[in-house]
C-alpha cells in the first residue's frame, strides 16, 4: 500500500499535458519476451563462477552440520535487481541494477509517457518488496515545477509551484501520499551535497544573473498500515535555478525560479524492525547502465533542443529583438539541461557511497556493494552478504559456501 500510493503521488504532483512522439504499445506476447529477456539478464547477474577469490569458508558435513543459525546482527545478505527500460527506445535496456535483500520481489521500471511531460516523457517507477509487503524500498519519478512574478509562459506540462527547499519538496511529497503520517523530523544530508558540488554555479554578466544550486535531504515518518506501526525514510535532492534577466539600466527585471527533484528514494518497515543503516546500503547500491545513459542523455539533448524552437516559437516577438530572447532562451535552456544531466548521471552519483571489491563469479571480475560494512561475501547461490562480523561463517549461518571478496587495490 504505501509503495502504491508513493506512486500515485508522484504523478499527482505533475500534470498530464505532453507534446512529442507517442510510444507504441506493446503486445501482450512482446512484453512476455521482454519480461524474459529481463528474467535472463538477472539469472545473468546471479550467475555463479567456480573461480573466486582464495578466501572461502571450509566444507562442511552436511550430516554433521548444525542448522543454520541465520546472519548476525549488522549483516544483510543482498541479491541483484535490474531495472528496466522496456519501451523506451528501439530495444529493452537494462537501466539500472540495485542490490536488494534476498527473497524481495521487485516490479516496474523507467516508464514512459504523458505523464512525465515536464521531465522529457519519462520516469522511474520502480520498487522492490519483501513477501509479506511490510517492507520495501521505492524509487520515484524525477519532478520538475517551476513560478515566476511575471505570469510568463511556462514549459507546457510543467506544475507551477513555490516548492524553495528540499524539506518543502519532501513534507509537500509526504502530505500528498499519506496525509494520516506524521513527518518526524526532517535534516540535509549535507554529504550528498558535497558529492554533487560540481552542479552549482553562477553566473553574472550584468545582463543576467543565473544560479543554480542542489539542496538534499532526508524525512522519517510514522505511519499505520493494516493495524501496524510503520516507519518510513524519505531521501531527496533537487536542484534550483534562478535566474534573473535585465534590471538597472537594462529595464525591469524579469526573474524565474525552477525546482528539479532527482529521482527520489524511499524505504519502509515495522517500526520494530526499521534498520535505517540497511535502507542507507541498498540505495548506495544503485548502479546506472552507461549505455542506457548515453541513450538518455542523447534523448535528453533533442527534447530540449525542441523546447528551446517552442519557446521562440511561443514568443511571437518582433523581429528586432529576436536575438536577445534567443540568448536568453538558450541560457535559461543551458541552465535546464544542467538540471537534466542531473536525472542520469547526478543521480547515480548522488545515491553511492560504495566500496569495489574484486570479484571472480561478475563478468567485470568486480562488483561495487555499499562501503558500510567491513567485511563482504559471495555466496555460492550468487547473492552477497556484507557485515562487520570478522568471524562470519556462511555454513554456519546460512548452510552454504562463499568467499569472502577483497577490496580492489
Amino acid at each position: 500500500m504505501f509503495m502504491s500510493r508513493m506512486m500515485i503521488a508522484a504523478l499527482c504532483l505533475m500534470t498530464c499535458a505532453c507534446s512529442g512522439e507517442k510510444t507504441e504499445t506493446p503486445t501482450p506476447d512482446d512484453v512476455a519476451a521482454l519480461r524474459a529477456q529481463a528474467d535472463r539478464l538477472e539469472a545473468q547477474m546471479r550467475q555463479n563462477s567456480q573461480t573466486g577469490p582464495a578466501k572461502a569458508s571450509p566444507a562442511k558435513d552436511p550430516v554433521k552440520a548444525e542448522a543454520p543459525k541465520g546472519l548476525p546482527d549488522n549483516a544483510i545478505r543482498l541479491a541483484p535487481s535490474v531495472i528496466m527500460d522496456w519501451t523506451g527506445f528501439n530495444q529493452p535496456m537494462v537501466a539500472a541494477t540495485m542490490f536488494v535483500p534476498h527473497g524481495w520481489v521487485a516490479e516496474g521500471g523507467i516508464e514512459w509517457g504523458n505523464d512525465y511531460a515536464c521531465t522529457n516523457g519519462y520516469g522511474y517507477k520502480w520498487q522492490s518488496s519483501s513477501p509479506d509487503k511490510l517492507k520495501g524500498v521505492v524509487i520515484l519519478p524525477q519532478q520538475k515545477w517551476e513560478w515566476n512574478a511575471t505570469g510568463a509562459p511556462m514549459q507546457p506540462g510543467c506544475p507551477v509551484a513555490q516548492i524553495s527547499t528540499v524539506e518543502d519538496y519532501i513534507t509537500t511529497l509526504v502530505s500528498i501520499v499519506m496525509p494520516d503520517a506524521r513527518v518526524l523530523k526532517t535534516y540535509p544530508r549535507p554529504d550528498i551535497e558535497r558529492e554533487n558540488a560540481s552542479v552549482n554555479s553562477q553566473n553574472n554578466t550584468g545582463f543576467q544573473y543565473m544560479k543554480t544550486q542542489l539542496d538534499a535531504g532526508e524525512a522519517i515518518i510514522s505511519y499505520t498500515e493494516n493495524g501496524v506501526e510503520m516507519r518510513g525514510v524519505v531521501t531527496a535532492a533537487v536542484v534550483y535555478n534562478y535566474i534573473r534577466t535585465g534590471g538597472g539600466q537594462y529595464g525591469p527585471a524579469i526573474e524565474s525560479w525552477s525546482g528539479y527533484a532527482v529521482p527520489t528514494f524511499a524505504g519502509f518497515a515495522p517500526a520494530k524492525s526499521f534498520n535505517q543503516s540497511m535502507f542507507e546500503g541498498i540505495r548506495h547500491s544503485f548502479t546506472p547502465d552507461p549505455n542506457w545513459e548515453a541513450a538518455i542523455a542523447g534523448h535528453n539533448a533533442t527534447m530540449g533542443r525542441i523546447a528551446s524552437k517552442g519557446i521562440m516559437d511561443r514568443a511571437q516577438i518582433s523581429r528586432q529583438t529576436y536575438e536577445d530572447i534567443r540568448q536568453i532562451s538558450q541560457s535559461a535552456w543551458e541552465s535546464q539541461q544542467k538540471s537534466s544531466d542531473i536525472r542520469a548521471r547526478e543521480f547515480s552519483e548522488y545515491i553511492r557511497d560504495v566500496e569495489t571489491y574484486d570479484d571472480a563469479s561478475s563478468m567485470t571480475g568486480r562488483t561495487e556493494l555499499n562501503s558500510g560494512y567491513n567485511h563482504a561475501w559471495r555466496m555460492n547461490d550468487g547473492t552477497y552478504v556484507l557485515t562487520d562480523d570478522p568471524s562470519f561463517n556462511p555454513y554456519g549461518a546460512l548452510g552454504m559456501d562463499g568467499q569472502e571478496l577483497g577490496i580492489t587495490r
